[in-house]
């Protein structure tokens, strides 16, 4: 697919910088707030340190449907040629695609991914709280009984 649209010299820019100057002003206005936990890092610090750490020539790949970003990172990266495009994306939506990895070392394509992992189908727990009273209705991805944090095998 590159070689195609290299071949073609397709390369389409467009221009963002009213929007981002919106949001920029958006930003001071309402800042982002969260809370912070002891053992733990908040997806929203994450992606503030992930902002603070990239500059304007790298996207990021936001808030989306659920196993939406992963794809859309691939989208971005073909459509942008020699761009970093950074996926920050939570577990339970990476688990969703994690065969688009095939694709972005089969095409050789610059994509990095920031994993969050808080065990959960975020945007359907959010839905739980929300609606159901923080119900739990299998939107945890770790052991249901014990609740424990998903273990890795011991390989020697």
């Amino acid at each position: 697919m590159n070689k195609i649209l290299e071949s073609k010299e397709v390369r389409f820019k467009f221009d963002f910088s009213a929007r981002r100057k919106e949001l920029d002003e958006q930003k001071k206005e309402y800042p982002l707030s969260y809370k912070m936990f002891e053992d733990e890092i908040p997806p929203q610090y994450a992606i503030q340190i992930l902002n603070e750490l990239t500059d304007d020539e790298k996207t990021i790949i936001g808030y989306g449907s659920l196993g939406f970003r992963l794809p859309a990172a691939i989208g971005d990266v073909v459509a942008n040629l020699g761009d970093i495009v950074v996926d920050s994306d939570g577990d339970g939506s990476f688990i969703m695609n994690v065969q688009e990895l095939a694709t972005i070392k089969a095409e050789n394509l610059h994509v990095k991914v920031l994993l969050i992992n808080n065990q959960y189908l975020g945007m359907i727990m959010e839905l739980e709280e929300r609606y159901f009273k923080a119900n739990r209705a299998d939107s945890y991805l770790g052991d249901p009984l014990r609740k424990s944090p998903i273990g890795f095998p011991q390989l020697e």
